[in-house]
């Protein structure tokens, strides 16, 4: 299906290109991340409001599919290279996941979230996916950057703050905890 939206937009995929794959390699990537959520929550009995994780999934993979869409599209109206449309693409679906985990992190807990190590798996994409280090390094920045806006609008409660424990946890008010957090999530 993607082949055939990609040739009625002008985009001429070749030979060494199908970016299908990197499709499917996304929402095999989202599927995994529902499955260890909602697994976990199963076994460890973690307690979070499951319709709002589902939503953000759906979300999800609504947006890696359509924005796939989209670009080979706009890509081929622009002429652009096939080079450039894969790229642009890698980038796209690279931000989706980022905003994907943020959601998992937002949604069951914040800095204090079990969850939060989910986000160095974009970062292994965007390694494997891209050549030079000036993705992985942008892409680490920008998982820093927003994991820190996370944190700090939940410590300010500009936003709710989620715990999936069966416990009260308010351990993301703690600056200490928060930014040694950061430090090894950086690391």
């Amino acid at each position: 299906m993607s082949g055939l939206l990609a040739k009625s937009c002008g985009f001429d995929m070749g030979s060494n290109t199908n970016p299908a794959n990197a499709l499917r390699l996304r929402m095999i990537e989202l599927l995994a991340f529902f499955v260890i959520v909602f697994v976990a929550k199963e076994i460890a009995g973690f307690v979070y409001d499951s319709t709002r994780i589902l939503l953000l999934f759906l979300g999800a993979a609504v947006l890696q599919g359509g924005g796939q869409a989209l670009w080979m599209c706009v890509g081929g109206r622009l002429n652009w290279s096939t080079g450039k449309i894969n790229s642009v693409m890698m980038w796209y679906s690279s931000i989706v996941d980022l905003a994907t985990v943020l959601g998992i992190v937002h949604f069951t807990g914040g800095v204090g979230s079990p969850f939060l190590l989910l986000l160095v798996i974009p970062l292994f994409f965007v390694s494997h996916m891209s050549s030079g280090r000036a993705a992985p390094m942008i892409y680490l920045a920008g998982t820093i950057v927003g994991a820190s806006v996370l944190g700090y609008l939940e410590m300010r409660e500009i936003i709710p703050h989620y715990n999936c424990y069966p416990f009260d946890n308010d351990v993301y008010l703690n600056t200490h905890f928060y930014v040694g957090s950061l430090l090894v999530l950086t690391g």
